[in-house]
């Protein structure tokens, strides 16, 4: 089984990128512009989705069913601030 890997690029009509969303790293970085120029960065981690295990503490017949499923996908948001060289 091949997994897919996300990557985007959205740029506005006026050609500025203005999202990123990359599935390698896992994470999605925001781009913020003031007047042409780059003055931040929002970075959202989105980390892998954990996953909920259910089994059973006792068995009488040594038999055990064992299940999961997906759980949640928990976020973590960073803003940058870019600096300017003069």
């Amino acid at each position: 089984m091949r997994k897919t890997v996300k990557f985007a690029s959205i740029y506005g009509n006026d050609g500025v990128l203005r999202r990123q969303e990359n599935g390698r790293e896992g994470k999605n970085t925001g781009y913020m512009q003031l007047n042409g120029s780059l003055v931040a960065r929002a970075i959202q981690v989105v980390a892998p989705t954990t996953l909920a295990l259910t089994v059973p503490s006792f068995s009488n017949n040594g038999t055990y069913a064992v299940s999961w499923a997906a759980g949640s996908r928990p976020l973590v948001k960073k803003l940058c601030w870019c600096r300017q060289s003069l």
